[in-house]
């Protein structure tokens, strides 16, 4: 387990866009391990970052994967896979540009080279993106790793 000390993770997490520079002086100025505990914890206690992002970046810290969970996406961070199907997986992850977290579903392998199955993703995808419901997901984004979705 890679040991990173205070600094080391403000930094990885003012350059990952998980906390601002503003952010970054102001838990500066106020954390004190005697006092406030692990950082990490800190963080979420004074909600500058999600729970459920905090228990993921102590697990990625841990297993020293710092550029988040393969594959690696533009504009997010896969922090955790949170289901997996027979037709992909779903994580969750940072948005960086957004400061957000979002869930990304990523196709099998199997069933990204299957031409009929993508344009159904595709179609399921863009009628998500329009639905607006309590108990619905909303799909933002479609984006392309490569040759396949």
């Amino acid at each position: 387990m890679p040991i990173l000390n205070p600094d080391e993770i403000l930094r990885y997490l003012n350059a990952k866009g998980f906390l601002s520079s503003a952010e970054i002086e102001l838990v500066n100025s106020r954390w004190s391990i005697d006092k406030d505990g692990p950082l990490l914890q800190y963080l979420g206690r004074e909600k500058l970052l999600p729970e459920e992002v905090v228990e993921d970046l102590i697990t990625l810290i841990g297993n020293n994967q710092l550029e988040g969970l393969e594959p690696q996406l533009p504009g997010l961070i896969l922090l955790n896979m949170i289901g997996r199907g027979g037709r992909g997986s779903v994580y969750r992850a940072w948005q960086p540009s957004l400061r957000r977290v979002v869930a990304v579903k990523i196709l099998s392998k199997a069933l990204s080279n299957n031409r009929e199955y993508i344009q159904r993703f595709l179609r399921e995808a863009r009628v998500a993106s329009k639905v607006q419901h309590r108990n619905i997901v909303r799909a933002f984004d479609i984006n392309k790793k490569g040759p396949n979705v």
